[in-house]
Formats: C-alpha cells, structure tokens, sequence
C-alpha cells in the first residue's frame, strides 16, 4: 500500500472540514484523516492529478469492484493495488519542484544508506513515501531564475536561489548560494500546518567567512514573495544583523492585484515581501554566524 499520490495541501484546501479538524487536533495531518476515515469514505480529491472517472474507464474490472462494494473507489484500489501493479489511467505526478536530493540524502545518512542499497529509488522516494510524514527536513532549492517552490511536508526550507549543498565529514551539511535572487522575483509558499523557514540570505560557513543578503541590487523589482506564513510557527531566515534591515507594514501590488502584508527591505531594496502578515520581529540571532530569524 501506498500514498504517493497523496497531495496534503491540496487535499486540506478541498476539504475545509478536515482542515478543520486537523487544526483543532482531531488528527494529526490530512494524510492522518485520509487514512483513517476519507479513504474508507470514498473521498478522492487528494491530488490534482488524480481523476476517479479516467482510472475506472481504464480499469472496467476496477469499476466493478467498486460498484459491487469491494472497494470504496478507484483511488481506494489504486493505493492498495493499483500502483504496484502499474494499472492504467493514473496520472504520474511531476517530481516534486525544487526538492533538493543531495541536501536530504547528506542530512538523512540512513537514507542515503538505504538508497544504496535499492530500498528507496532515490531521496525523494523515501521523503514522498515516510520522510514528509514523520516531519523529515527537506530543502526546496531554487534556480538563477524566477522560481515557484512549495513545501510539501511538516518540515520545510524553502530557499529561492540557486544553493550547492557541502557535505562535511561530521555535522551537517551546510548551504553555499550560487546566485543571490538579483533579478528574480521567487514565490515561497509553505505549508499552513507545517513549519517553514524560508531564507532570504545566508550566514557565514566554511567556504565563506561572510553572510550574504539575497534578493540586493535591483530595488523593488527583485524579492521573494512569501506565502503561507504563520508568525511564531514559521521563521525567516536573513543573512546580517536586524539593524541592517527595516520592516514595514504596506501593500504591494502583486500581479496587477493590491495584497497587503509586510516588507522587509535592506537600504532601497526589497528582500521580501510576507503576504498577509501583520507583523514580524526578531525571534533567534546568531552573532557569530553572522544571520537571524524573524517570525
């Protein structure tokens, strides 16, 4: 039995009244619903690319069992059996945008262990099928251009620009930024229920005895867009002192629509921009590492 197909976000956003649920500590997740109650009940509305109707027209004997009670749906069959058996009409989710495989399987060494050894496919597999359920961190890179990432578990990263992961001989591995957001504009999105940290520079490391701000040089016309922040939950992660930074409670007109929220701006430039938040202050510095978090 699987669950790859199982999109939380998704799922929580079409089902208010498990969202609910889960925010008042019913269950643990979406994924804790679903599995204890909305499969068994039918629902299917777990993934954007999953259509009931296309798998049950592909699977005549499926449909059949459905129709007859042996499943609760086609999705229900799907994740018993159907996976496995490579059933036809079942859409292959994208691979997830921006998961960055080097900096799990450096962070997890039993995971890349178990990789080695054909247990897992790859990182992501393991962090698709158990690592985003047991709150396993993952790092959702970006690239030298504008980028759209989301996080997908409990644990999230979620960084804009392009990153080399260092693996060290002892600790954990630590990030290098090829890029520095110039001239992009990245949207971060996390995940309502989950913690997301989201960095807009970097702190000082091995490789380099500066920190770094992200998002510098082009004034207003290069940020990271933020969405899905929850002050006290969530964390921005920024390269310097608070000083060097001031923080305003404004509206930014977003592709061609007015969204209030807070600007966090170093000099004349925008680094980022938190959608809907009333406010942030500074919740952890790091002096000797050169970075400090806002939530």
């Amino acid at each position: 039995m699987t669950y790859n197909i199982f999109d939380e976000n998704y799922y929580l956003q079409t089902r208010p009244d498990v969202r609910a649920a889960v925010a008042a500590g019913a269950f643990k997740s979406g994924l804790h619903h679903f599995q204890e109650a909305g499969q068994r009940a039918g629902f299917t509305t777990v993934s954007p690319y999953w259509n009931e109707a296309v798998y049950l027209q592909a699977n005549p004997d499926v449909a059949a069992a459905v129709a007859g009670g042996g499943f609760a749906s086609g999705l229900d069959h799907y994740i018993r059996f159907g996976e496995r058996e490579n059933r036809p009409g079942a859409i292959v989710p994208p691979q997830t945008a921006g998961f960055d495989e080097d900096y799990y399987l450096a962070f997890y060494p039993n995971v890349a262990a178990a990789v080695a050894v054909r247990g897992f496919a790859s990182g992501l597999a393991h962090y698709n099928r158990a690592g985003r359920l047991h709150r396993f961190e993952a790092l959702f890179s970006g690239t030298q251009g504008d980028d759209l990432l989301t996080g997908v578990g409990e644990l999230n990263d979620l960084i804009g620009v392009d990153v080399d992961v260092i693996t060290q001989r002892s600790g954990n591995p630590y990030l290098v930024p090829t890029s520095f957001g110039t001239g992009e504009v990245d949207v971060l999105t996390g995940i309502p229920l989950g913690n997301d940290t989201f960095h807009l520079g970097a702190g000082r490391n091995p490789s380099n005895p500066n920190f770094s701000a992200f998002y510098v040089g082009g004034g207003s016309t290069d940020y990271a867009y933020i969405q899905n922040f929850t002050p006290g939950e969530d964390e921005l992660l920024l390269g310097g002192t608070p000083e060097g930074y001031q923080v305003f409670r404004e509206t930014l007109n977003f592709a061609g629509i007015p969204v209030n929220g807070v600007s966090i701006y170093t000099g004349n430039d925008l680094v980022a921009f938190v959608e809907g938040a009333d406010s942030v202050r500074v919740s952890f510095e790091d002096p000797a590492q050169g970075l400090f978090f806002l939530s």
